[in-house]
């Protein structure tokens, strides 16, 4: 190697650092990958390793500059795949947010992967393997602990200044809820129990909007009703529906003097009828109401036949006028 040759190299790698120093960190991610090769070749094998981790780390601070997801670019995805595959090291670079100092990369790359299997695990198209991704994501956060997290801001399955128990916590939640969710239409009390871990995880997570939905849904899971019709006891507010009817006062004292389960209805001017009872009416009445639209077309489409014939009819009696 030449002297030259390490001359030329210390300028590339000024002028990529000058660039990101800028925010310029699209060019300078160019211009990093651009002197890897050049390092290799003077064997500065530690400054290459660091450009090429530089060279896939700034097009997240580029799209960060642009506020665009991590995730729906890909840069996120592209830096965890190419880093990845380096040893471990320090190093000096940007970070999101504004951030500037030495990095371990460990710690930068543990971050990507949780953010990574949250993602995938939030798309998941099974329970189980929802539950599987989103576990492999909390004990990536775990092991950040209680430092803030450098991307979650800017990716969509966090969306906020978060750190990484705090992060996981989120994760345990969102096990918990996908668990609960294939619970509420067979079986409410069982849902519920998932969903209450779940409230108590997004609690602790400091998502406060996050929890007191979920807190809604458990308190319609928790509600129960008798159905006026059949008189089953059922569990669920997506399982029974309060009808418009005329209890009264009179039907009111019925239910209390022979002490009956008032559940079956809801004041005085409404009853509640299981999912059943309520579709079986429902249906019934689409069915009535369609036989008479019906009739009513058949009914109409006669009477425009009638009046077509007796306009004719009149068409012609005034032309045998007009030619008399």
């Amino acid at each position: 190697m030449s002297s030259k040759d390490i001359e030329r190299c210390e300028s590339e790698l000024e002028d990529a650092e000058n660039t990101a120093r800028i925010g310029n960190f699209g060019k300078a991610a160019k211009k990093y990958l651009d002197v890897v090769e050049m390092c290799r070749k003077v064997e500065w094998n530690d400054e290459a390793a660091k450009a090429f981790f530089l060279s896939y780390l700034y097009p997240c601070n580029q799209d960060v500059k642009d506020r665009k997801d991590l995730l729906e670019t890909g840069s996120l995805t592209n830096f965890f795949n190419n880093a990845s595959t380096l040893p471990l090291m320090k190093v000096v670079a940007y970070m999101p947010g504004g951030l500037y100092g030495e990095f371990d990369t460990t710690r930068i790359l543990t971050e990507a992967k949780g953010t990574l299997y949250m993602n995938a695990g939030l798309k998941a198209g099974s329970v189980e393997e929802a539950a599987k991704l989103l576990e492999k994501a909390s004990e990536c956060f775990l092991e950040i602990g209680g430092a803030p997290l450098f991307f979650s801001r800017y990716i969509s399955c966090l969306k906020r200044r978060t750190t990484g128990n705090h992060a996981a916590l989120e994760c345990e939640g969102q096990i918990e809820y996908i668990n609960g969710r294939g619970f509420v239409e067979v079986e409410p009390p069982k849902a519920v129990e998932y969903l209450m871990a779940a409230a108590k995880a997004f609690r602790a997570a400091k998502l406060r909007e996050v929890w007191q939905e979920v807190n809604k849904i458990i308190s319609g899971l928790r509600a129960t009703r008798k159905c006026w019709m059949c008189g089953r006891e059922v569990q669920g507010a997506n399982h029974f529906n309060l009808v418009k009817a005329d209890v009264g006062r009179y039907f009111e004292k019925i239910l209390v003097d022979r002490k009956e389960d008032l559940r079956v209805i809801e004041g005085l001017l409404s009853i509640a009828l299981c999912r059943p009872c309520y579709t079986s009416i429902y249906y019934e009445a689409d069915r009535i109401a369609k036989m008479y639209y019906d009739m009513a077309m058949r009914a109409i489409a006669e009477l425009a036949a009638e009046v077509r014939i007796l306009a004719a009819e009149v068409r012609r009696l005034a032309a045998y006028a007009h030619s008399h």
